[in-house]
């Protein structure tokens, strides 16, 4: 109740009392009685305290004038009806009125405040301004208890004139927008508009009537509009004047940064910035609020493409992106030509590649160091001592597991410093199965080896012993990989995602790709995604929780189709995914965010494997698909 009649309430005008008095009077403005007219008004007394602090009030006395005259109210107050809060009293004395709260708790008002009614209240018959008065008893923790008056001036109208209220359209606009406000009221009275938009204050005679536009509002957070009405009654000296009130919420202009730029140097990132309409700025890769223009750097090169937006009080601007560019440091041919490179494994510390080619007659594995990019030693092995292409390194990086039929190619393998887990000496049940890919768990303590005929069997073995522990059979294969927790198995299969048990096999859920064929997958640090890199260049993005593909994001031309090759990498601020793109020579920078593609890294031949660096200094390995490693760093802005 108390916020419906607040806004065309009279309010006090002298006093000085703690808390705050107004009157809504109904119909307003007041009229006064006609001959034989049984017309009545209400009056809604609204106390409310906006002072922070608990006001005691002892009691409020309200008085009214009674008599005849224009500066009377009512020519008797006998028949006036009251309406109280339930724990206050009302003692009526003639035209006073004594409101006395029937606890203490009940007279401790705060922000809510209280309302009380008078009705049934026959207005005189003389046109003027009459006064209430407002004696109130009271105290708060700053000052006493003690008797405090105020009055509160209402008009007393002719009783034909009308006025209705002042509405406004629409109620909220944006900064410098515009409204229109509409009115009707009797034509024997003087009008007025008050109002400011926001540049300076406006008093505009109107008529009695609207509609009125008002443009260019900036006034932030509202314009208050305010309609007096002016009237001269010839028996008196002095003019009755009502008000309409009306409000509009001015949305604050919106934020934007209005420049954004980054520069380069020994391989960090410095930034300046401006804004305008802002409180502050906040930029990827950084945590802290920023000021709404300024310099921030040097900052390690965590990404490709910084963000920053600006801030207001509701609002935050669209982002502003500064984006840097990857360029070829350095490359080294790991495998001459003429071959086709597979994949490669990064060891965990990042100081290790391991490069798997064929080059016909032979599988070519190559351990490449990164500090310096060279290759410590290589191991061509016949074709025909190799069954299949499937290869994988251990967490560790001390183990590559590699499928071959004979012992002695485990023993070749120990000259490239790193022991052999050789499938053909491990039992195969089925036999001369083909193995397709294979993942170690987070801990390297198991291995999971996937095949490519029906009914497409998961072999789990203890790298330890390596013995089989379990095996189970899906719907399909492809890219694998373990959870973070070691409880879940996942493959990029032939259309659909298998989420399944890591202990039991057991399928969990399936939802759909957006290819038919996977090339590779890459999981996010926590495993809360999967980004699953498909060969008709769509690359598709699982929540492993809900079990859905939420995103399916077109990188370009399709891919080479299915190859053991992963393709897809994540960087090393894990908010943006790096896919190969084989058929137009490029990698596909994607946001891990708004999952949308924002650049490209031209390359001189097919990528067919990614991997990032793990120092302080972002590096991109690309394995090419003629054998070739390139080395790239971000040089500068785009």
């Amino acid at each position: 109740m108390l916020k419906l009649h607040q806004r065309d309430a009279v309010p006090m005008q002298t006093g000085t009392t703690l808390l705050d008095y107004s009157i809504h009077p109904e119909p307003n403005p007041l009229q006064a009685s006609a001959e034989g007219a049984t017309d009545v008004a209400t009056l809604t007394l609204i106390v409310s305290n906006g002072s922070g602090s608990i006001v005691t009030c002892t009691s409020i006395t309200v008085s009214i004038l009674v008599g005849t005259y224009a500066k009377d109210l009512v020519a008797s107050a006998s028949g006036i009806t009251t309406e109280k809060p339930d724990d206050w009293s009302i003692a009526q004395s003639g035209g006073t009125f004594t409101l006395t709260p029937n606890t203490q708790e009940a007279g401790q008002i705060g922000p809510d405040g209280v309302t009380f009614t008078f009705g049934d209240v026959t207005i005189n018959s003389e046109v003027g301004t009459t006064s209430v008065t407002i004696d109130e008893l009271a105290s708060s923790p700053s000052n006493p208890l003690q008797d405090r008056p105020g009055t509160i001036p209402l008009a007393k109208f002719p009783p034909q004139f009308t006025l209705s209220d002042l509405s406004v359209d629409p109620t909220e606009v944006g900064s410098g927008g515009s409204v229109t406000l509409y009115w009707e009221g009797s034509p024997t009275g003087a009008y007025s508009l008050k109002f400011n938009p926001g540049s300076c204050a406006q008093n505009i005679p109107v008529g009695n009537k609207g509609p009125y536009p008002a443009a260019d509002l900036t006034n932030d957070p509202v314009v208050v509009f305010t309609l007096v009405v002016t009237y001269m009654d010839e028996a008196q000296d002095q003019p009755v004047i009502a008000q309409k009130t009306a409000f509009v919420t001015v949305d604050p202009p919106p934020p934007a940064v209005t420049s954004f730029n980054a520069t380069v140097h020994d391989q960090q990132a410095s930034f300046t910035w401006s804004s305008q309409n802002a409180l502050s700025c906040s930029m990827s890769a950084w945590p802290n609020l920023l000021n709404q223009s300024g310099t921030l750097g040097p900052l390690a090169i965590d990404r490709m493409r910084f963000s920053m937006v600006a801030n207001a009080s509701k609002l935050s601007s669209a982002p502003a992106n500064a984006d840097l560019a990857f360029s070829i440091v350095t490359q080294l041919t790991v495998v001459p030509s003429p071959c086709q490179a597979w994949r490669f494994h990064r060891s965990s510390d990042g100081s290790m590649l391991v490069v798997v080619a064929n080059s016909e007659p032979d599988l070519v594995v190559a351990v490449v160091d990164t500090e310096p990019l060279t290759v410590r030693n290589s191991l061509a092995i016949p074709s025909s001592d190799v069954y299949g292409s499937v290869t994988a390194l251990s967490p560790d990086g001390k183990s590559l597991l590699i499928n071959a039929f004979l012992k002695n190619v485990s023993s070749a393998l120990a000259t490239l410093l790193i022991p052999a887990i050789v499938l053909d000496l491990v039992e195969i049940d089925p036999p001369n199965f083909d193995p397709d890919t294979a993942a170690f768990s987070p801990d390297g303590q198991k291995l999971f080896v996937t095949y490519s005929q029906p009914p497409f069997p998961t072999r789990v073995l203890n790298t330890a012993t390596l013995q089989q522990e379990t095996s189970f059979n899906l719907p399909s294969f492809g890219p694998c990989a373990v959870s973070p927790d070691g409880t879940r198995f996942y493959v990029a299969g032939d259309k659909a995602f298998i989420i399944a048990d890591a202990a039991s096999g057991t399928i969990l859920g399936q939802p759909a790709l957006g290819s038919e064929i996977s090339n590779g997958l890459a999981m996010n640090a926590p495993g809360t995604l999967v980004f699953v890199n498909g060969g008709n260049g769509i690359v598709s993005v699982v929540d492993t929780a809900a079990m859905q593909v939420i995103q399916q994001i077109p990188t370009g031309s399709a891919g080479a189709g299915k190859s053991t090759a992963n393709g897809i990498a994540i960087g090393p601020s894990g908010g943006e995914v790096y896919v190969a793109d084989p058929a137009s020579n490029f990698v596909i920078a994607i946001d891990a965010t708004t999952f949308s593609v924002i650049g490209k890294i031209a390359l001189p031949e097919s990528p067919v494997d990614l991997a990032f660096g793990t120092g302080s200094i972002m590096q991109l390995y690309v394995l090419g698909l003629s054998g070739t490693i390139y080395l790239l760093e971000v040089t500068g802005p785009v």
